[in-house]
């Protein structure tokens, strides 16, 4: 299990808030291509969007309260 911090998850808003610009401001192009152009070029494609995000494993907090 992985621990993702809350910072990590916040960056991710942030993305996908200018993915909404983005296909916004795209209303030239197709919808379906204009999103998913901006999901690539944002990082927000599943699931390494969510493998990126810094994390720790759930052990090696267990490591650390023990010592």
């Amino acid at each position: 299990m992985r621990i993702i911090p809350l910072e990590g998850f916040q960056e991710l808003t942030l993305r996908l808030k200018k993915l909404f610009v983005y296909i916004q401001d795209s209303a030239a192009e197709e919808e379906a291509i204009s999103a998913e152009r901006g999901l690539r070029h944002l990082g927000l494609l599943w699931p390494a969007c969510v493998e990126a995000l810094p994390s720790i494993l759930a052990t090696d907090l267990k490591r650390t309260k023990e010592a």
